[in-house]
């Protein structure tokens, strides 16, 4: 009986321990995450048409028709922590200049993380859409390794927003996404 209740107690400890092993917070919760679901190619009837000169554009739709975690304020404060052995994003704190603020698209139902353009003007642009960046300014705790603490350099408008991870050489399965709304 002693060895089942001991086995139960480590199971429930190591799941509070995965539970606990967020790395994006806001207000000292954790911020939730969404999947990318694949990638959409938008106006290509308009680059067919114009035979290249209007470019298609492509983006990573992002799960759920908005995120879990609602916030009010327009400059919020959020802090992320490395120290996950589990997630190689947050095994090492160089990785902090990785992190962008994007925001996303709304489109049918859908939010989407605009990632290129195509076209003969245009040319072939890969990588996040940098006006969708937000600038963000970056601070690392001094009393806490691995601890940083971001806020966005201006009032954020209403409308979805994730963090997003452009590193090299690492994966990112998924964003860290928001939503702002007005009070």
């Amino acid at each position: 009986m002693k060895r089942l209740k001991f086995a139960l107690c480590a199971m429930f400890l190591t799941v509070c321990v995965i539970a606990a092993d967020a790395q994006v917070y806001y207000n000292g919760e954790k911020l939730g995450t969404s999947r990318l679901q694949g990638n959409k190619v938008g106006n290509l009837f308009g680059a067919y048409i114009t035979v290249g000169l209007a470019p298609a554009n492509s983006a990573k739709v992002v799960e759920g028709e908005t995120a879990e975690t609602v916030i009010t304020e327009n400059k919020p404060v959020f802090t992320i922590r490395f120290e996950s052995k589990k997630d190689s994003i947050f095994s090492n704190s160089a990785n902090i200049d990785g992190f962008v603020l994007m925001k996303l698209h709304e489109k049918n139902n859908s939010r989407r993380l605009r990632t290129g353009k195509y076209g003969i003007v245009a040319g072939v642009q890969t990588g996040v859409a940098q006006k969708d960046v937000v600038p963000i300014s970056i601070e690392e705790n001094e009393e806490e390794d691995g601890v940083f603490t971001i806020k966005p350099k201006e009032e954020l408008e209403k409308g979805e927003y994730a963090f997003y991870y452009i590193g090299k050489d690492i994966k990112q399965p998924k964003v860290y996404d928001f939503c702002i709304k007005k009070k």
